[in-house]
């Protein structure tokens, strides 16, 4: 049997879980199997086995893997993050094990957002205007010339974790405060102190999903999705449409700019996950963000519905240095839809408006409601999930703006 490991799967991860079962591997999952790191108890019973480890730490994971590989008698064939913080710590661990992976120094690029940026700026890659302020640094370490509105965000998290657009150097300096003071965690990883501020971008925003052939670095767009944001801080993803993107504006310069973005950071092979803004200012396409590895969000299984063939299949193919399929034609659109909390959230009464809409393309809704009552401006804000597809985009855009707008005030 061929063995495989993935380490920390959530999200996306899950499904590619299922779709390497179901492509006959011996599929070995590594988790620290404390507080939010574990592995559902659905998986247990079909996975080959878990490793308990320090998934945080590459050379932990190192030396648990190979004494199962002694115990067991077995070797692996390829090391696969299960979500984004451990892109780079797999790399690692594909190192030390000698297999094919993403570059370590490449992978820590696509996972810190100031290598990142710096990376893109050395090969002529457009970006935004930015500093990178390290941990011992202020405000005061601020040009006084750079300009306002400013993003900023740490350097490490997901999610739009703790991502804010200031006004003033006042404001900005609040928000260092508020990030470098916080104890917010996600997946038990902490909010860094080295922090990114960068120009605001004003344009539309969108994600491009593709895989990179890892046979002959042949890259293939899947998707180029119009994002839908809002909540508190104006930057959660309420909402993404997957449809045939070959008359959107700017797709094909969106496109290539794409293609240079994944090339600079040297991502050859694997699923990649960019989210750009087309600019107003500049027009043209500017990159807020890239990860080597499967959206979130439910994005590739969107994918895979509206283009009639499976994204996970040929992430994994890839990922496995196997050839992989070009995308089908398009079948439909899909479209996903978050509710988000508010102050005057009322679960049974947006309940009762969702049945009394007619609705068309809404497929499937599920609530996600705890006891966390605060609104963090992030995706801890969605409560509720909805799925959509059909073959009018423009009645299918209709019905997920009407969902949406259930929860506003």
């Amino acid at each position: 049997m061929r063995n495989i490991l993935i380490v920390e799967p959530q999200s996306s991860g899950l499904k590619l879980v299922e779709q390497a079962l179901a492509e006959g591997y011996q599929v070995w999952l590594a988790s620290a199997e404390i507080g939010e790191r574990n592995i559902p108890d659905s998986f247990k019973n079909k996975i080959a086995g878990i490793i308990h480890c320090d998934s945080m730490s590459a050379e932990n994971i190192f030396q648990e893997v190979q004494k199962i590989s002694v115990d067991k008698s077995i070797n692996f064939e390829a090391v696969i993050p299960g979500f984004e913080y451990y892109v780079d710590v797999c790399a690692k661990v594909a190192k030390y094990l000698h297999l094919n992976s993403l570059d370590v120094e490449n992978a820590r690029c696509c996972r810190l957002k100031n290598l990142m940026r710096e990376r893109l700026k050395q090969n002529n890659v457009a970006v935004p205007d930015f500093i990178f302020l390290k941990s011992e640094h202020t405000e005061q370490d601020i040009p006084s010339e750079f300009p306002f509105p400013a993003i900023i965000k740490p350097v490490n998290m997901s999610g739009s974790m703790h991502v804010y657009k200031v006004y003033s150097r006042a404001e900005l300096a609040d928000k260092i405060r508020k990030i470098r003071n916080s104890n917010d965690n996600d997946l038990d990883l902490e909010v860094s102190k080295e922090l990114l501020i960068e120009e605001y971008i004003d344009g539309d925003e969108f994600s491009i999903e593709g895989i990179v052939n890892s046979l002959n670095g042949e890259i293939h767009i899947w998707s180029v999705t119009r994002k839908l944001l809002g909540g508190a801080s104006g930057f959660v993803e309420i909402g993404h449409i997957v449809s045939d993107f070959s008359k959107l504006d700017y797709a094909d310069q969106m496109i290539a700019y794409t293609k240079q973005v994944v090339l600079a950071l040297g991502i050859d092979k694997g699923p990649f996950h960019a989210e750009l803004r087309f600019c107003k200012k500049r027009k043209q396409p500017i990159l807020m963000e890239i990860g080597a590895r499967l959206a979130g969000d439910h994005l590739p299984e969107l994918i895979s519905e509206a283009r009639g063939t499976s994204f996970f299949k040929s992430a994994l193919n890839s990922l496995l240095m196997q050839d992989i399929e070009k995308p089908q034609l398009w079948q439909g659109a899909s479209g996903i839809c978050f509710l988000l909390r508010n102050q005057d959230y009322l679960p049974a009464k947006i309940e009762q408006k969702i049945e009394c809409i007619d609705w068309k393309y809404l497929k499937e809704m599920h609530w996600n409601v705890g006891n966390d009552t605060q609104i963090h401006g992030d995706f801890r804000d969605r409560i509720c999930t909805a799925r959509f597809y059909g073959e009018n985009i423009i009645e299918l855009e209709h019905e997920m703006k009407q969902f949406y707008e259930l929860n506003q005030l």
